[in-house]
C-alpha cells in the first residue's frame, strides 16, 4: 500500500477537483437545463472518478458513481429531461462521494443507506436505468464483469511524452492481457531514426485484437489516465450474442483505416498478385497490412488539445520557498546598508544589481502564489441555493471580478467570514418572495459577491437587495445587551459597525442558521487578522452592503518605517495618505481632552504613538503624524520621526505575543534590528474610544 500512496494522493487531489467541477456544472445545468456541454462535464466528471476509483482500491465510489453515470447518459442521449429534482440528486450523490472519500481514508463504515436512499430517488427520476439492488457497493466489479463475451478492436496511440510522466505502456499491455486473450501488432512506422530517437519518448504504437467479457468500460477504465493526450481508439467486432461482421476484403479495410488510398487498391486488385503483396509493393507499410488482418478499424481523428503547460506544487513547498526569499529580501538590505557605509562605487553597483534581482525575486514568487479568488466565489452558489430553499426564499449568487488574485494565504482565510456574510444575507437580507413582491421587488432575492484589485489592496463586496439594516433597531439591541451605555451621537456607520461586536445579534430566535451573535464577529476577528477593514451600508428596503479591504499579501509588503525614541514601527505603505508636522500651537487642543489634528480643513483624529505604548513623553518642538486611511476614515499616528520606506518581510509575533494590543507582526531591518508592524485597526478603534470618553468627560 506504501507504494501506492503518492498516487493515491494524486486521485483524492483530482477526486476533489471533479467534485468541485460537478457542483459548478450542476448549478449552472439548473439555470440552463439546455445546454448538453454542461450534461456531458457532469457526465466525464462522474466517469473520470469511477474509473480512477476502482483502479485505487475505492471500490464504494466505483460503485455508486456507476449507477449515477448511467442515469446521466440517458439525459444525455434526450431520453430525460434535467429538472430541479435531478439536480438535487446530483448534488447531493457530489456530497456522498466525498463522504465514501473520507470514509474509506479515515477507516470508518459509509453510511451504505445513504446512498441507497440517493439509488432509490434516482430510481424515481430515470426508472429505466436505475437498478433495484440492496447494495450500491461493489457495482464497479458487477459493471466490469459478467456480461457476454465480446472481440474489440483498440487502437492505442499514446503521445509522444507519455513515459515522461512515468507511466510504461507496458503496464498497460499487461492490463489489457489480464482481462482476456490479447493479440498485438506493434507498429513502429513513426520511430525516427536512431540519431533522433529520444530515449524517454514512446513513437510506437500498438493495434490490439482483445477477446473478453469484461465489458468495454472495464477496457475504457485502463486508459483513463491517458485517454486525453492519446489515441484511444475502441470497437466490438463480435460478440456471443451478435451476428459475425460481413467479411471485408483486405483492401476494403486498409481503405477505412486510411492505411491505403482506393488508387492504391484498384492498381494492386490489376495484378494477379495477393493484395497483400501488391499494397506493400506500392508503399504501404507492411505492419499495417498485418494489423489490418487482424480487423483494426480505422483510427479516430486526433483530439485537438493542447499540451498541459501547468504543474501541480505542493503548498508547503511554496510556503518554504517563500521563506527563504523573505530572509533574501532581509539579507539584501543588510548588504546595502553595509555597501553604503563603504565608499567603494564598484561594490554600489554590484549590491543594486543584487537588489534588483532580488525584487525581481520576490515579485516573482509572489505571482506564484497568487491565485484567482474565483476558486473561492464558486463554492458560494451551492450554499445560497441549500439555504435559500430551506428558509423558503428565492436567492440567486451573482458573481464577479472572479479573475482578481490573491495570495493563497488570504484566499484561505476567507471562507468562514464569506460563508457567515452570505448566510446573513440569505437570512437576515433577503425577504420571503410574498413579501417581496408585495414591496415591488422581483420574488427572486439577488445576492452580489464581487472582487475588485486596487493598489496593493483587494476589495470583496457582498451586497444584496433584500430588506436593509434599521439602525434604529441596532442601536436599541446594542443598549439592550450592554455593548454600549447608550446611542446617543453616534453615527449611522458607528451605528451599523456595533453589528460586528462579539455576542449581537437582531435576530428573534436563534434557529440553525444564525441568531446566536457570532457570524459578524468572526468576520471581523477574521478580517482583522488579515491586515484588513470591513464596513457596513445599508438603506432600508434597498439592501445592505459589507466592503471588504485586504492587502494582496502577507508575506512581502512595502512598509513607511517611523521612529519613537529608540524604537522602529512600521505602516504599510499602501494605507499611508501623507505625513504632516503636528505643531506645539496644535498640541494645545489635547488640554480640552480633543485628539484632532487640522489636514487642509479636514479634522482627523489622532494617536500618538508614546501615550499608546506608555511610553515616557519628550519635549519635542515638531512631531510627525502619518494620515492613515483605515477604511474609509482617515487616522493620523504620531511619532518622532518618520525614516522612510522599508521593505518588508512580515513575522508573526509567537504564542507569547499573540494577545499584543495594536501590533500585527514584526520585521527585521537591515542593520539586524526589529521593527513592529502597526495594526491600524485596532489603533483607530483605540482613537474613537479616547475621543468618546473626553466628549462624555
Amino acid at each position: 500500500m506504501s507504494k501506492l500512496e503518492p498516487h493515491i494522493e494524486t486521485f483524492l487531489e483530482e477526486a476533489r477537483e471533479l467534485l468541485t467541477d460537478i457542483e459548478e456544472a450542476a448549478l449552472e445545468l439548473e439555470a440552463d437545463p439546455g445546454d448538453s456541454e454542461l450534461i456531458n462535464r457532469v457526465f466525464r466528471a462522474m466517469h473520470t472518478i469511477k474509473g480512477s476509483g476502482a483502479m485505487f482500491g475505492f471500490d464504494d465510489v466505483a460503485g455508486f458513481t456507476h449507477h449515477l453515470e448511467t442515469a446521466l447518459d440517458r439525459v444525455r442521449e434526450g431520453h430525460y429531461a434535467v429538472t430541479k429534482d435531478l439536480i438535487d440528486v446530483v448534488l447531493t450523490s457530489r456530497d456522498y462521494i466525498a463522504g465514501l472519500l473520507s470514509a474509506q481514508l479515515e477507516g470508518v463504515a459509509p453510511d451504505f443507506d445513504e446512498g441507497q436512499r440517493i439509488m432509490d430517488r434516482l430510481q424515481v427520476l430515470i426508472p429505466s436505468e436505475c437498478e433495484q439492488s440492496g447494495n450500491v457497493v461493489g457495482a464497479a466489479r458487477e459493471a466490469k464483469g459478467g456480461g457476454s463475451s465480446q472481440i474489440l478492436r483498440i487502437l492505442m496511440k499514446l503521445d509522444p511524452c507519455v513515459m515522461k510522466t512515468g507511466l510504461d505502456p507496458i503496464v498497460l499491455l499487461a492490463e489489457l492481457e489480464s482481462l482476456g486473450e490479447m493479440t498485438v501488432t506493434g507498429q513502429a512506422a513513426d520511430v525516427p531514426s536512431l540519431r533522433d530517437l529520444a530515449f524517454d519518448e514512446c513513437h510506437l504504437w500498438w493495434d490490439i485484437l482483445l477477446h473478453t467479457d469484461a465489458g468495454v468500460d472495464a477496457v475504457k477504465d485502463v486508459f483513463i489516465f491517458v485517454e486525453d493526450d492519446s489515441v484511444i481508439d475502441i470497437s466490438v467486432l463480435g460478440g456471443e450474442a451478435q451476428q459475425p461482421e460481413k467479411d471485408m476484403r483486405l483492401g476494403e479495410i486498409l481503405v477505412e483505416r486510411g492505411d491505403a488510398t482506393p488508387e492504391q487498391v484498384d492498381m494492386a486488385l490489376q495484378d494477379q498478385k495477393r493484395t497483400g503483396e501488391l499494397l506493400a509493393e506500392q508503399g504501404v507499410d507492411q505492419a499495417k497490412i498485418d494489423a489490418a488482418l487482424a480487423q483494426q478499424r480505422a483510427m479516430r481523428s486526433r483530439r485537438d488539445q493542447a499540451e498541459a503547460s501547468s504543474i501541480r506544487v505542493a503548498a508547503e513547498k511554496l510556503d518554504s520557498l517563500m521563506n527563504l526569499v523573505g530572509e533574501l529580501v532581509i539579507t539584501q538590505a543588510q548588504l546595502t546598508q553595509v555597501a553604503a557605509q563603504c565608499d567603494k562605487p564598484e561594490l554600489a553597483l554590484t549590491v543594486e544589481n543584487v537588489e534588483r534581482l532580488t525584487t525581481e525575486i520576490r515579485d516573482c514568487v509572489l505571482n506564484v502564489r497568487m491565485l484567482p479568488i474565483g476558486a473561492t466565489f464558486n463554492k458560494f452558489g451551492r450554499l445560497v441555493r441549500d439555504l435559500s430553499s430551506e428558509l423558503g426564499k428565492l436567492a440567486g449568487l451573482e458573481t464577479s471580478g472572479s479573475e482578481t488574485e490573491v495570495d493563497k494565504t488570504v484566499i484561505e482565510c476567507l471562507g468562514d467570514p464569506l460563508v457567515h456574510l452570505i448566510r446573513n444575507s440569505v437570512d437576515h437580507g433577503i425577504e420571503a418572495p410574498d413579501v417581496r413582491e408585495a414591496a415591488g421587488k422581483p420574488r427572486a432575492g439577488t445576492i452580489s459577491l464581487r472582487a475588485s484589485q486596487a493598489g496593493g489592496d483587494v476589495i470583496i463586496v457582498v451586497a444584496d437587495d433584500g430588506a436593509g439594516i434599521d439602525p434604529e433597531k441596532v442601536a436599541r439591541k446594542a443598549v439592550e445587551k450592554g455593548i454600549i451605555p447608550s446611542a446617543e451621537g453616534l453615527t449611522r456607520t458607528e451605528v451599523l459597525d456595533l453589528i460586528l461586536q462579539p455576542g449581537f445579534s437582531t435576530a428573534e430566535k436563534v434557529t440553525d442558521v444564525s441568531g446566536r451573535g457570532v457570524g459578524m464577529d468572526v468576520v471581523r476577528r477574521e478580517i482583522d487578522k488579515l491586515r484588513g477593514t470591513v464596513t457596513i451600508e445599508s438603506e432600508l428596503g434597498r439592501g445592505t452592503t459589507v466592503t471588504i479591504k485586504l492587502p494582496l499579501t502577507l508575506a512581502i509588503v512595502d512598509g513607511l518605517l517611523t521612529g519613537v525614541g529608540a524604537d522602529r514601527y512600521v505602516v504599510q505603505l499602501s494605507e499611508v495618505r501623507e505625513c504632516v508636522e503636528l505643531t506645539s500651537e496644535q498640541r494645545d487642543f489635547e488640554e480640552a481632552g480633543r485628539h484632532l489634528v487640522s489636514v487642509r480643513g479636514e479634522l482627523v483624529p489622532y494617536v500618538r504613538l508614546r501615550d499608546l505604548f506608555d511610553l515616557p513623553r519628550r519635549d519635542i518642538e515638531i512631531e510627525q503624524a502619518v494620515i492613515v486611511m483605515v477604511g474609509e476614515h482617515p487616522l493620523g499616528v504620531v511619532v518622532d520621526a518618520v525614516i522612510g520606506n522599508v521593505q518588508t518581510v512580515i513575522k508573526p509575533l509567537g504564542r507569547m505575543f499573540s494577545q499584543a494590543d495594536y501590533l500585527s507582526g514584526a520585521t527585521i531591518l537591515g542593520d539586524g534590528t526589529v521593527a513592529l508592524i502597526l495594526d491600524l485597526p485596532h489603533i483607530m478603534a483605540q482613537a474613537h474610544a479616547a475621543d468618546g470618553r473626553a466628549q462624555v468627560a
